[in-house]
């Protein structure tokens, strides 16, 4: 097994570990209760660590995304030009002087 995949899991594990990870840290809170029947709240039994997944979660996109895309520099520049490409279709920008849209790519 790969270390990344241990730490970020796979597509066929990702169920399982996504169980377990919202099943940690154990949600309980902790109480101090007087004899007057007042109550003191003391926190967490545990901290709550959601939080620090986030950059795990941002970890893995990008891999997935640089798995299925290859560079993601690369990547980026082509669905800009490719938005740029729509938009101009939506405007009707592309034009061969004739009033027929043209394709920018070879057939």
């Amino acid at each position: 097994m790969v270390m990344l995949d241990a730490v970020l899991g796979t597509p066929e594990t990702l169920e399982d570990y996504k169980q377990y990870l919202f099943s940690w840290p154990d949600p309980g809170h902790r109480m101090r209760v007087y004899s007057d029947g007042s109550t003191e709240y003391l926190g967490r039994v545990q901290e709550d660590v959601h939080p620090r997944l986030d950059e795990f979660l941002r970890l893995r996109a990008r891999t997935l995304l640089r798995d299925q895309l290859g560079n993601i520099d690369s990547a980026r520049d082509v669905l800009r030009s490719l938005a740029s490409l729509l938009d101009q279709l939506d405007d009707g920008a592309i034009d061969d002087g004739a009033g027929t849209a043209q394709s920018e790519f070879n057939e």
